[in-house]
């Protein structure tokens, strides 16, 4: 699944690689970022899926580093048919809330 950036970070891009789901129902992900800005001391990107464009359920976080891509296993242990795509938006420690600041996310048919 490709994702695109957004205006709030341009030039990146992302794929996710989606595995099958296990007998329990936890699917394995493999989660490869390109050109995303690292984020300050206790940052994190975190992956979501979303249900109406309204991001929902977490599929992981990670960090990244500066230059090249970053790639990190996460996994979903959610029915991905009840959702109608993923964002990456950054959390910036320190805040009272996540960062509602999308900067990836799937393209929406």
């Amino acid at each position: 699944v490709p994702m695109r950036a957004t205006s709030n970070a341009p030039g990146a891009s992302a794929l996710i690689e989606l595995g099958y789901p296990d007998g329990a129902g936890n699917w394995d992900m493999l989660v490869t970022v390109r050109g995303l800005e690292p984020l300050p001391e206790g940052g994190y990107y975190e992956l979501l899926l979303t249900k109406k464009g309204e991001p929902i359920a977490t599929c992981g976080s990670f960090k990244v580093k500066g230059g090249g891509a970053t790639t990190v296993p996460l996994g979903a242990a959610y029915d991905l048919r009840q959702f109608d795509g993923w964002v990456i938006r950054p959390y910036i420690h320190g805040r009272d809330k996540f960062n509602e600041t999308v900067v990836l996310q799937t393209q929406r048919t």
